[in-house]
């Protein structure tokens, strides 16, 4: 059995309930008699009248005892790990790259990509929260990473990547452009600056929808998750501004991944597609996205490791690199989660209950093994309490054997609860 959060449903939903001012009521006026004719009331200019702020979508889980299991730990898992996630930004807007808690120390060296998806991460956990807290956060990393980028000189409304050698442009470009389209107080001149972004990244798509992201030593996510990351990004931005271009490339590099997934699958791959093709299917009604998207999750059920094919239970819900391989599933599960989660959404728009029934329980279980990555109270109760009240607590570690922790990580796992949260598997059957 996996470890859970000692603590109740009523206590997790007083938590999460955002807090109320207590406001003394206003004395009565005194009578006319006593004060004379009533004066005319202030004026207020039209400028001045504020409506009311929209409800954050958290707010929907206040009453979480009305709620499955799974979305309690989900709910939970997303805000210790947004917050964990904040704790680990350095005053300079940061994060903290990782940590061995063996040893307590930080890792060594650092990596772009990865601080942008740590960024993306804290930025949908803003907007789902409303936490003002997590808004600053999100807005400093993103203004920090946005240094690493500069206009193109020879295509004005290009922006490109500046970041050092080892760090993949693409995927850190992918990642930054989502992070941007996701923070809840970007103004016109971030939107603009996510917008260039994402035509140099169009400009990464071949006339076949493969997308070019190899540099002079390709990472093995360039044939997994850039790609995908690359897709979300443009449909993000064909969402914002619609472009009959950016929908023409974002439909080609779905169908090169659907092909590349059929020919040679692999979970990141499908998990990292799918809320692209989810996305434009979204957009446009285009029936070859939507066979593309149902077609990789079908292939993720058989990729996922069930409870009794395992050498280790803990490995149950996690994904396989490949159908029939038997290495240790790691956090890169919390990535097929989410793509997950996105054609779980779907089946609830069309709907389709045969999809619907197949997906939602392979999702649970793949939070699940999400849930077992991540440290939790209850599994760090060996630790000195400062220690992994600080730097434990909410943070996704790499493998069941491995309890290195990295930004990546944690931000996979964040990005996975949030899709989660909003699939309408979240809701009681």
């Amino acid at each position: 059995m996996r470890p859970v959060v000692p603590i109740s449903l009523l206590t997790a939903a007083a938590a999460l309930a955002p807090a109320r001012a207590q406001s003394p009521a206003p004395p009565h006026p005194l009578p006319g008699s006593v004060t004379g004719p009533t004066p005319p009331g202030p004026v207020v200019p039209a400028a001045a009248a504020v409506p009311a702020a929209k409800q954050a979508p958290i707010a929907r889980f206040q009453r979480l005892s009305i709620y499955p299991p799974e979305t309690v730990q989900a709910v939970i898992g997303m805000r210790t790990g947004a917050e964990w996630l904040a704790r680990m930004q350095q005053p300079h807007g940061r994060f903290l790259a990782g940590l061995n808690p063996a040893v307590k120390l930080p890792l060594d060296g650092d990596d772009d990509f990865r601080q942008a998806m740590a960024a993306f991460a804290v930025a949908q956990s803003a907007r789902f929260t409303g936490d003002e807290k997590l808004t600053a956060v999100a807005g400093q990393a993103v203004l920090a990473l946005l240094t690493l980028t500069k206009d193109d000189p020879a295509d004005r409304d290009c922006r490109v990547p500046v970041v050092p050698a080892g760090c993949n442009k693409v995927g850190f470009a992918a990642a930054l452009t989502l992070a941007v389209y996701e923070l809840p107080t970007a103004d016109a001149r971030l939107t603009t600056a996510a917008g260039q972004l994402a035509r140099f990244l169009r400009k990464q798509v071949q006339p076949d929808g493969s997308v070019k992201c190899a540099e002079a030593a390709p990472d093995a996510e360039c044939t997994t998750l850039y790609p995908g990351l690359v897709l979300q990004a443009l449909a993000a931005a064909n969402r914002v501004r619609p472009d009959p271009e950016t929908g023409r490339v974002l439909a080609a590099g779905i169908a090169y991944s659907r092909a590349a997934f059929k020919a040679g699958p692999h979970p990141v791959l499908a998990g990292a597609v799918i809320p692209a093709a989810v996305d434009l299917y979204q957009q446009t009604a285009d029936k070859a996205a939507l066979a593309a998207a149902f077609e990789m999750a079908d292939g993720l059920c058989g990729c996922q490791y069930g409870k009794t094919d395992v050498r280790q239970l803990q490995w149950a819900g996690g994904f396989r690199p490949a159908p029939g391989a038997a290495s240790e599933p790691g956090f890169e599960s919390a990535y097929a989660a989410r793509g997950l989660a996105a054609a779980v959404y779907l089946t609830r728009q069309l709907p389709d209950v045969t999809r619907y029934a197949k997906y939602r329980p392979a999702l649970v279980d793949a939070l699940g093994f999400v849930r077992g990555v991540q440290y939790t109270p209850d599994n760090t109760d060996h630790f000195e309490g400062k220690f992994r009240a600080q730097y434990l607590i909410g943070g996704v570690h790499l493998a069941p054997a491995d309890g290195t922790l990295r930004v990546d990580a944690t931000a996979a796992g964040v990005s996975a609860y949030l899709k989660f949260l909003e699939s309408g598997a979240e809701t009681p059957d």
